[in-house]
């Protein structure tokens, strides 16, 4: 029996998962060892950056292939650098202020709170990507037609649409929800400041979004008219 609670109490320290947040907001563990070195932003703005510009619409059927293989590569090329620009455009640009807020709590609170806190959380704020690739692959790249009338779907087709939905409802949740774990691990401030950093989170990524798909837009439009 003390075994056993040795092991269970093993498990929590080392942060384990233990339930579907665990799963769903990823386990403490991850949390903890989140680098706080630059060196690794790259990979947060190129996966940031891709599912930005990979998943506003379906490139293929936007011609995105098409035309010679001069064209082709040149656009390939473009569509690269355009999802890092905005994934660095994405990523700074909602977490550098929201982390200076964090911090500026933390210090009023006389609270502890990591050092590098900025790269962390840009760093917490990508990984929530990593749950939705999947889903929004299978939204984006389908080859139904969406903005066919729902009268003509299959029942199959219905499911997996409102699956599809119901799943990405939860992105900007699940996102708060990280930066909100990430937090609690990286720092201790109480409850109650996190929360208003996530409320102030939401908000930002609101007005930011706006921004971000519009430029995102605008760099595609230039791309695809490439050869």
């Amino acid at each position: 029996m003390q075994d056993d609670v040795k092991r269970k109490d093993a498990g929590k320290i080392r942060g384990s998962a233990g339930g579907p947040l665990d799963y769903l907001l990823m386990p403490t563990v991850v949390h903890r060892h989140i680098s706080r070195r630059a060196a690794g932003l790259a990979g947060a703005f190129l996966l940031v950056g891709a599912f930005d510009t990979l998943f506003l619409q379906n490139l293929l059927r936007e011609g995105i292939l098409a035309g010679s293989a001069g064209g082709l590569a040149v656009r390939v090329f473009a569509v690269a650098g355009l999802a890092f620009l905005v994934g660095i455009l994405d990523v700074v640009c909602v977490m550098w202020p929201i982390a200076d807020f964090a911090r500026f709590l933390a210090r009023r609170g006389e609270r502890f709170i990591s050092g590098g806190i900025h790269v962390i959380l840009m760093k917490s704020y990508a990984l929530s990507y990593l749950l939705f690739i999947l889903p929004m692959a299978v939204l984006v790249y389908n080859p139904v037609d969406w903005n066919s009338a729902p009268a003509t779907w299959t029942t199959g087709v219905k499911i997996e649409f409102a699956v599809l939905v119901a799943i990405l409802q939860l992105v900007p949740f699940v996102r708060l929800g990280i930066v909100f774990r990430t937090l609690g691990v990286r720092s201790k401030m109480e409850a109650w400041p996190r929360l208003i950093v996530v409320a102030t989170l939401y908000l930002w990524m609101q007005i930011a979004g706006q921004m971000i798909v519009r430029l995102t837009l605008t760099g595609l439009g230039w791309i695809l008219a490439i050869g």
